[in-house]
């Protein structure tokens, strides 16, 4: 429902109703080549486009055309969207319609282009509006979520025809510029969360100690890696960080990937060095592989218990 509430407001937003509720209800937004009105729902890469006046009577009306009917234009203004001026009908009224008003084939491209040419500018809101218009309030958990199109988690805004992060605008409207070398981090690990109380300055290395200590730190497996999902990145070959700063690659059970951890190691090492246990047993009881159990015990694994990083 609150999405909903956040497309209807996007929706109005482009509907002149400056000369009152008796009169037409200008659309201000695109328009197809027949004249009527348009309005785009979805996200920029799966989106549908709808006609105007049959959004204007499902959202005041909030009801569904029945199968069969469509919307006539009591005003015959095909840019108008006021649901007083709009009325069910089937295609037998609409020709009627037509005809008694001289228009057989419908509005010629002169009469569209005078109609359409003849609005006021549209004039897009402040991004501060749009911004606004988009929040949906979660009392349930405390947090205002952003209705926005998502990315990585993170729901953007686009201004000035670039992508922007709304977590990053949110801090911007309230306190001003974000300081080079900072990041906006959240109190409450929710990636949609705008709330200005629930938001923080921090640097990356903030961030990502903060992700370690929320156990958020886990990487990616199988089809969801970095390098699987966007191959291109390899082009950096061995001037990768990777490769370049090898002392800040995590290890041991700082790893994301890390199944076990130094107190379990020393336990495996021990009991197996002791005897009695084959590598076999203790893997299946850690959940790792034979193979994983050797490395470990013969030291090619996790060989530096003093050290997270290095080594």
């Amino acid at each position: 429902m609150q999405k909903q509430r956040v497309v209807q407001d996007r929706f109005w937003q482009r509907v002149d109703q400056s000369n009152g509720d008796e009169a037409c209800w200008l659309w201000m937004g695109a328009t197809n080549e027949g004249g009527y009105g348009i309005f785009s729902i979805g996200t920029r890469r799966d989106h549908k486009y709808y006609l105007t006046h049959h959004l204007a009577l499902v959202f005041t009306r909030r009801t569904t055309i029945p199968e069969g009917k469509l919307i006539r234009h009591l005003c015959r203004n095909r840019l108008c969207v006021n649901p007083k001026h709009l009325l069910f009908g089937d295609r037998f009224d609409n020709m009627a319609d037509r005809k008694r008003d001289g228009w057989h084939d419908g509005w010629s491209p002169e009469i569209i282009r005078e109609k359409v040419t003849a609005r006021k500018r549209f004039e897009r809101p402040s991004v501060e509006e749009r911004f606004s218009a988009m929040i949906l309030e979660r009392p349930e958990i405390g947090c205002w979520e952003f209705g926005g199109s998502v990315r990585d988690g993170y729901p953007r805004l686009s201004i000035q025809g670039k992508p922007v992060n709304a977590h990053r605008i949110s801090w911007k409207l309230e306190h001003g510029s974000i300081p080079d070398g900072l990041c906006v981090l959240h109190h409450c690990d929710n990636r949609r969360c705008v709330r200005i109380d629930h938001l923080f300055l921090g640097t990356r290395s903030m961030n990502n100690l903060d992700k370690v200590a929320k156990g958020r730190h886990n990487s990616p497996k199988g089809d969801d890696q970095l390098l699987r999902k966007r191959p291109w990145l390899r082009k950096f070959g061995f001037f990768n960080p990777a490769y370049t700063h090898r002392e800040r690659r995590p290890r041991g059970e700082m790893h994301g990937n890390a199944k076990l951890s130094w107190p379990q190691v020393r336990d495996i090492r021990i009991r197996y060095a002791d005897g009695g246990i084959s590598q076999s047993s203790l893997g299946q009881e850690y959940g790792m592989s034979q193979r994983g159990i050797s490395l470990i015990v013969r030291g090619d694994y996790w060989r530096v218990e003093d050290q997270s990083i290095g080594g």
